[in-house]
């Protein structure tokens, strides 16, 4: 067994090992070859246009079609490339906006106001930006409002005392406007969650409808405007349990249509058996005949009634 072993894997096993263990043995592999290495598939940066030869190989549409895919290709890289710094530089200017709270007039005066100045419209300058010195100004007490100003000259009050009134006003009305714009972004987060929550609970309801009414598909437009009709009489929903309750009741109001629309089964009139024979006119059945004339005579009485 041991030879051959030595003669499959043509080895020496009576030489020693020398060297590195860890590099020269290798992991057992069952008996099976090493799998090839599969190269990644390669990305699109990695594929070359098409040569000129290799196009001559295709029929002259597909040639005409690749070539223009190819200029329509470079065009938008070219386009792209030269649009991509001003794409930059404008993102950048929207995130210093986003992060100093500024809105689009507050950046339009800015702009006409530094306009006015690089041109040399000093008059122009002054009549954009002295409102806004002049509020910085009494913002830090340097400046009192006109209101207070009056109250010192008339020794109402001293000079001191105006200015922290002052700048106190201001103060105030900086933490107002700061209290307004905080519940105005309270106010449209919880609006857009209750926006979410309703969407989710009525999608919620449709498709456990959906599941147990096989009509649902008929319905779905009939149950749609009866929603709509009872979000106009009643209001927007406040919550999502009211938002399923109106999709509930429209639901309820379009099965009610459709009952009317399908029609009424008949009741069908019971027709006499075969088996049952009428003697006479009376309506009293012929009793079995017993003997051959009585069946004769029940014979004759059925020929004359098929004639009448």
């Amino acid at each position: 067994m041991l030879q051959a072993v030595q003669d499959v894997v043509k080895v020496d096993l009576s030489d020693p090992i020398v060297g590195d263990p860890s590099q020269d043995v290798k992991e057992p592999t069952d008996g099976l070859p090493p799998s090839p290495k599969e190269d990644p598939p390669p990305s699109s940066e990695d594929l070359q246009d098409p040569t000129s030869a290799e196009l001559d190989t295709y029929k002259p549409d597909t040639r005409r079609r690749i070539e223009q895919l190819l200029a329509q290709r470079n065009e938008a890289r070219q386009t792209s490339e030269r649009y991509k710094a001003d794409a930059e530089t404008y993102a950048q200017f929207r995130e210093w906006q986003t992060v100093n709270q500024l809105e689009n007039d507050d950046i339009n005066i800015l702009l006409e106001a530094g306009a006015l100045l690089r041109r040399g419209d000093f008059r122009g300058f002054l009549d954009r930006a002295i409102p806004y010195i002049q509020a910085a100004q009494q913002a830090v007490g340097e400046l009192l409002p006109a209101d207070l100003q009056q109250q010192v000259d008339d020794g109402i009050i001293p000079y001191e005392t105006a200015r922290e009134l002052g700048m106190h006003r201001i103060n105030e009305a900086r933490l107002q406007t700061e209290a307004n714009t905080y519940r105005q972004d309270a106010t449209l987060t919880h609006q857009r969650a209750l926006a979410e929550q309703t969407y989710a609970a009525v999608a919620d309801w449709e498709a456990r409808t959906k599941a147990r009414d096989p009509d649902w598909v008929h319905k779905q437009d009939v149950v749609e405007r009866f929603s709509a009709s009872i979000v106009m009489a009643k209001g927007r929903p406040t919550s999502p349990q009211q938002a399923v309750a109106y999709a509930q009741e429209a639901y309820e109001e379009a099965n009610a249509v459709f009952g009317r629309m399908r029609p009424q089964p008949t009741a069908t009139q019971p027709s006499p058996s075969s088996n049952v024979h009428h003697a006479n006119g009376n309506g009293s059945a012929a009793p079995e005949p017993r003997t051959l004339m009585e069946a004769a005579i029940l014979g004759l009485q059925r020929g004359q009634q098929r004639v009448h």
